[in-house]
């Protein structure tokens, strides 16, 4: 088993970039609770002794990516771009998440935008703001991770039906990312259909 530092070592990154075949399978703190990572999802399921062809989430760095994986109906297209830690379902059956990564923004800048009178969305465009130069570890974190790769499929770090266990996630795991490991409110699930979306999970 690998154990990889917090400060995340690309240089072991880089060796793993033809993991095609070998698959392993990442243990690491994402932008929600303890999960599991992997470019198989066939894997990831036979770990969590469920059907190996049931359909996972995947987990994309940006939109850039998503935009070459997938199709968004229309009139989601905002409501994706502006969630923040919410997975989505297709009309295909196929799931998604984008982790955003936080950007810094100066509380001066914040008080300009203000007394200027307009929208801080409309005035800075730049998503999820982080006020004070503070960004959450785990979003920053696992944003830089997937980047590495594009994407990874995810899933809670738990056997399935089971409550989260670290000792039974370790043992499973082939690569552990080293931050912190704890089991969190999962993300909202929203299910897209052609011209509305569903609540899932909230």
């Amino acid at each position: 088993m690998k154990m990889l530092d917090s400060s995340l070592d690309f240089a072991l990154l880089d060796c793993l970039d033809d993991f095609d075949d070998c698959a392993p399978v990442f243990l690491a703190q994402s932008d929600t609770t303890a999960g599991f990572l992997c470019a198989n999802p066939k894997k990831l399921n036979r770990l969590k002794k469920r059907d190996e062809n049931q359909k996972i989430l995947l987990a994309l760095s940006d939109f850039i990516e998503l935009k070459k994986r997938f199709r968004i109906p229309p009139f989601a297209k905002k409501m994706v771009r502006n969630a923040r830690k919410t997975s989505f379902v297709l009309p295909n059956g196929k799931s998604f998440r984008v982790v955003k990564k936080p950007q810094r923004i100066s509380m001066e800048r914040k008080r300009e935008s203000r007394e200027s009178g307009k929208k801080k969305s409309n005035v800075l465009g730049l998503g999820y703001i982080v006020a004070g130069g503070d960004i959450p570890k785990s979003s920053s974190l696992h944003s830089d991770f997937l980047a590495h790769f594009g994407g990874l499929y995810s899933t809670s770090a738990n056997e399935s039906g089971k409550p989260f266990s670290l000792e039974w996630a370790v043992q499973n795991a082939d690569i552990i990312v080293i931050d912190s490991l704890y089991e969190a409110k999962p993300s909202k699930i929203y299910k897209l259909g052609r011209t509305k979306a569903k609540i899932l999970r909230h």
